[in-house]
């Protein structure tokens, strides 16, 4: 197979692999474990909300976050949602469900609490781009416990169903926000399209350049 033709099939395999294969839409900075945390469990009807943004184009499949628990325990079932503003304050929820998450245990902290990595599905969100909040409420421990999301003081701006905003929560420095990230896939945004499609008929245009040569 001529060179420039096996280049150019080559990379648009990997175009197509590119756009299907799934990517960290925004993550909010690894756990820490030791700061504090913010409950998210049931039977008080407790919730936390911390914002981010994504780009255009971004579709949400699912949602890792650190929590706090006892011992042993496993988070059994959480609700998630995802809103247009704060939903602790205002904002409106366009995705929402509730889930049993997939526990990874991580460490045993200072304190005695098990810290777990809780990966959610919560199928395919499309996102136009721009701010949003992930809340998470509804929490269930395998023991009834309490169930505790790990502050990391990342970047975003965070809120508790009791306690209202948690951005400067009693005189920790930062921001008091929790540990999550969120994986979906992206879509290559038009401009960058026309730039890719202006490459390919660059190798077009060599490829029939060479072929006159070889005739001559």
């Amino acid at each position: 197979m001529n060179r420039l033709v096996l280049a150019s099939t080559l990379a648009g395999a990997s175009l197509a692999a590119g756009v299907a294969n799934a990517s960290v839409i925004y993550s909010n900075g690894a756990y820490n474990g030791t700061i504090d945390a913010f409950s998210y469990v049931g039977f008080a009807d407790f919730a936390v909300a911390d914002s981010f943004t994504a780009a255009p184009g971004a579709t949400a499949n699912s949602v890792d976050f650190v929590t706090w628990l006892d011992p042993s325990a496993t988070v059994t079932s959480v609700t998630w949602s995802l809103a247009n503003g704060n939903p602790l304050n205002g904002g409106t929820v366009f995705a929402s469900g509730t889930v049993t998450p997939t526990d990874t245990f991580i460490a045993t902290n200072e304190y005695g609490f098990d810290l777990e990595n809780s990966s959610i599905s919560i199928g395919s969100v499309p996102l136009t781009g721009g701010n949003y909040w992930l809340e998470l409420s509804g929490g269930v421990a395998s023991d009834g416990g309490n169930l505790f999301w790990d502050d990391n003081n990342g970047s975003s701006q965070a809120w508790q169903s009791a306690l209202g905003s948690i951005t400067d929560y009693n005189g920790i420095a930062g921001s008091n926000s929790e540990a999550f990230s969120i994986t979906g896939t992206l879509v290559p945004e038009p401009t960058t399209w026309a730039l890719m499609l202006v490459g390919f008929g660059g190798l077009g245009v060599a490829l029939r350049s060479r072929r006159k040569f070889a005739v001559a």
